[in-house]
């Protein structure tokens, strides 16, 4: 049976037990050119471990640049590494690099420009130059469709990534003169860089990008390389986890797909425990039932109309009324309990509430006198609605709220109605108690003493 997982390197694995090679930093590097795809992640790669694998002082047996006979020489364990990532890359293998920031040495020495560069950096094993700017942010837009899983782990980014040219690291030869560098892509000599985005920000800044090259490279005719790819850390989920999704993406599966006579062989248990399971799955149904009724509560604090006559009926449902939404009649809600009758009217409102908004009310219940019927008027609105409710105005002018006395009605804001919900909810209130409060207000209803 043929395997289709690629060969994956993990460098920088910080005790992940996965199905791929994986190598810490300060462990002994396999020949990358042997895998198709290396996964390098720097997140994992500190300042010691860096100064450890990077300034390793032997004994000098003859000239080296800043270090006389006799001296101490440096040997630096990730430069060494460089012509083995060159040479996947030439092969058409692929890196992916987890990076938000470069490390870089205290040390300096003189380039060949006469500034000074430091000693080594994170980035020494790398044949392409890039650069971090540090920016924060979370708009993300992806480009590339096999980044899109990887890309859903990341909600917050910390840096955007910019590709530099250096002739020398990539072919170990001096720059090409006359770079011209492009958006894109970078031209050079008898080559070109091309630089694709993988995910960018509202400013069109790269925060992944993948880099690869493509001409006569080193004798090669025609040639293109495999891509690097520079990705940012995940922000929602362990950096194990982003590497595995990057793997299973690479196609990295580790282990062959089962045939296809493998799910009818019985396994003692697996019935039973399925049972067990679908139980499970109803009840969770019917917990995210009951979850969706019971966050319905919020549409009394914004909505209006017929929205919000049902979210009132729902509540005043709740806390133990028998509510009907009469038809052809002209109240939005008749509600009663215990032998007690009550006309309720819902009204949601950009603004506060006039005596025009209570008269409608105060018809209902006039009429209802004269048919000698005792029914208790309720005005519930959703006053300012689409304000925060620390933002929202007074609800009930004066002239308001002494119209509604002298007629016995009660004031109540939508938003102290879903308080007293909620206190029922937590069981620091009995709906009871709620309900006497309503029919007793004369005016505004203070439900929550």
């Amino acid at each position: 049976m043929a395997m289709h997982a690629k060969r994956i390197l993990v460098i920088g694995s910080r005790d992940y037990d996965g199905p791929w090679k994986t190598v810490a930093w300060s462990g002994e590097f396999p020949y990358v050119a042997d895998y198709d795809a290396v996964v390098v992640d720097l997140t994992s790669l500190d300042q010691e471990t860096l100064s450890a694998i990077c300034d390793t002082r032997t004994p000098n047996t003859g000239y080296a640049t800043g270090f006389p006979r006799g001296g101490m020489s440096m040997r630096n364990q990730l430069r060494e590494r460089m012509g083995d990532f060159q040479q996947l890359l030439k092969s058409g293998g692929d890196v992916y690099c987890i990076a938000s920031e470069i490390l870089e040495s205290d040390l300096r020495c003189v380039n060949r420009d006469g500034g000074d560069d430091p000693l080594y950096t994170s980035l020494d094993w790398c044949p392409l130059r890039f650069r971090f700017k540090q920016r924060q942010g979370d708009t993300l837009a992806v480009h590339d469709e096999f980044f899109r899983e990887y890309f859903s782990l990341v909600k917050k980014w910390t840096a955007v990534v910019a590709p530099e040219i250096d002739d020398s690291r990539l072919f170990g030869e001096p720059s090409l003169a006359g770079v011209i560098l492009k958006v894109g892509n970078v031209a050079a000599g008898s080559y070109l860089l091309e630089v694709s985005p993988l995910a960018t920000n509202r400013a069109n800044e790269h925060v992944g990008v993948g880099i690869r090259w493509s001409g006569k490279i080193s004798g090669l005719a025609s040639a293109k390389s495999g891509t690097l790819a520079v990705l940012p850390p995940p922000s929602a989920a362990s950096i194990e986890e982003a590497i595995e999704t990057l793997c299973r993406a690479i196609g990295g599966r580790g282990h062959e797909d089962p045939p296809g006579w493998i799910p009818l062989v019985e396994v003692p248990g697996d019935s039973e425990l399925e049972e067990k399971i679908d139980v499970l799955r109803t009840k969770a149904a019917e917990l995210e039932r009951e979850r969706s009724r019971k966050a319905q509560l919020r549409t009394l604090l914004y909505e209006s109309g017929d929205a919000l006559e049902r979210a009132v009926g729902e509540a005043l449902g709740e806390l133990g009324f028998d509510v009907h939404w009469p038809v052809g009649k002209r109240e939005d809600l008749a509600i009663h309990w215990e032998g007690r009758d009550a006309y309720v009217e819902v009204k949601g409102k950009t603004k506060g509430f006039s005596l025009t908004d209570l008269r409608q009310l105060g018809h209902y219940l006039e009429d209802a006198q004269l048919d000698q019927r005792p029914v208790k008027g309720i005005f519930v609105g959703n006053h300012w609605r689409k304000r925060a409710r620390a933002k929202r105005g007074d609800p009930f002018p004066q002239n308001v709220i002494a119209y509604a006395a002298k007629r016995s009605i009660a004031l109540v804001t939508t938003t102290t109605l879903f308080d007293a919900i909620c206190a029922v909810r937590r069981g620091h209130c009995e709906s009871r108690v709620v309900v006497e409060r309503l029919f007793e207000a004369e005016g505004v209803a203070a439900l929550d003493r």
